[in-house]
């Protein structure tokens, strides 16, 4: 193999990771309201970014595993969400696309809403999208972690690419919410970060807007927790007692979980165990559908 093309290959792979760490120092020091981020999380991620995309490159070079020629800095993997994807052009919706956010050793794939609010949303959760039967979201502490469901239905994208996406860039979080009389009401968020494994996903977000009503605040700060890992200030477990086993940033317990279970007629069989989001419904009833996502807070409208 030309030693040059390798040489290259290695670089623009290493470049990838590094330009995210360096972009996410540089928006810690320049913004004073994210100063809770936990700068170690982002050391932490250095290990993915850089050794290991080093180790994998080593075995790429070895033959171990295909070198694709069109692993390149100017491909998909120059965007690394929905909002990149936006500013060059891309305008449809629902759309599964190919991206690379910094702190990952490869390209994921997403949905993206390039409708509201002029696009440029990472869709990370969705609900009440199946076409047969619901996505079941009472789900374990990996699967949460790695994301399960399917992009076309119904979806958790993953704690760890959740992670990444909040950490490599400022970003904004947008929850839409429909119940089943057809009413439809959002809740926006003015920053959004979500710590690393190490850290239990600990979630922290900034003040709200909207029409929905603030339910996430009280949830501001918690861990992740899901039924078999339970990290909530509760004496019992939120996830499996309270909530049908869904995923969420449980405190003592909930004023929202978007990861409950999905009732079709929208009467919980339990109070708290459905799609809960306590301004918008209250605790007993379960919503239709749900959309939560982000997009980076200095994203402009491209004319």
């Amino acid at each position: 193999m030309n030693s040059t093309r390798e040489g290259n290959v290695l670089f623009q792979m290493i470049c990838l990771g590094l330009t995210g760490i360096f972009l996410s120092v540089s928006v810690i020091g320049e913004k004073s309201d994210v100063s809770r981020y936990d700068l170690n999380d982002i050391l932490n991620a250095l290990p993915t970014t850089v050794w290991g995309m080093v180790n994998l490159v080593k075995e790429k070079l070895k033959g171990t595993l295909p070198l694709p020629e069109s692993k390149r800095c100017d491909n998909a993997t120059n965007f690394t969400d929905c909002a990149d994807l936006r500013r060059r052009g891309y305008v449809e919706s629902n759309r599964v696309y190919s991206i690379w956010p910094r702190y990952l050793n490869e390209p994921i794939k997403v949905v993206c809403d390039m409708d509201t609010e002029g696009g440029g949303w990472t869709i990370i959760q969705r609900r009440g999208y199946y076409d047969d039967k619901p996505q079941e979201f009472n789900q374990s502490w990996y699967q949460y972690s790695v994301g399960f469901g399917s992009l076309n239905d119904d979806f958790w994208l993953g704690n760890d690419k959740i992670f990444a996406l909040t950490n490599h860039k400022v970003v904004e979080l947008r929850v839409d919410l429909e119940d089943f009389s057809g009413t439809k009401v959002y809740a926006k968020f003015s920053y959004f970060v979500v710590l690393s494994d190490l850290r239990n996903y600990q979630m922290f977000l900034g003040s709200y807007s909207g029409d929905a009503g603030d339910s996430l605040l009280y949830h501001n700060g918690s861990l992740f927790s899901t039924k078999d890992q339970d990290n909530d200030v509760h004496a019992k477990s939120c996830s499996s007692y309270y909530n049908g086993g869904g995923g969420w940033w449980f405190k003592s317990c909930a004023n929202s979980n978007l990861n409950g279970v999905y009732y079709k007629d929208g009467k919980a069989s339990k109070s708290r165990s459905g799609i809960i989001w306590n301004t918008f419904g209250g605790n007993d009833i379960s919503l239709k559908k749900t959309d939560i996502k982000i997009r980076p807070i200095y994203f402009t409208i491209p004319h």
